[in-house]
């Protein structure tokens, strides 16, 4: 175990499991990852590891899949669903 456990394990364990979190989202936020290889076997050790190499893809997303992924709409859509205060005292 790389952070070890119970009452001796790393103090900076959370820090560095969140800081991986948020490195793995900028990724997938960032680019399409694609697997760019032969089919791979497994070899067991204490886990399974691969038995060659693991290449992938980085793709830009281009910026309008970053905002669907984001949640963000267009300035059109946001604008269409905030009630001016006009139309309200109709």
């Amino acid at each position: 175990m790389p952070f070890s456990h119970g009452v001796r394990r790393c103090v900076g364990q959370r820090f560095a499991e969140q800081e991986m979190r948020l490195c793995i989202i900028k990724i997938i936020q960032n680019f399409r990852v694609e697997y760019d290889g032969p089919e791979v076997g497994t070899i067991m050790r204490l886990s399974f590891i691969p038995d060659k190499p693991l290449n992938f893809k980085f793709i830009p997303r281009r910026k309008d899949e970053y905002q669907r992924l984001q949640g963000s709409t267009t300035e059109n859509e946001q604008n269409e669903s905030i009630p001016i205060i006009k139309d309200l005292k109709k």
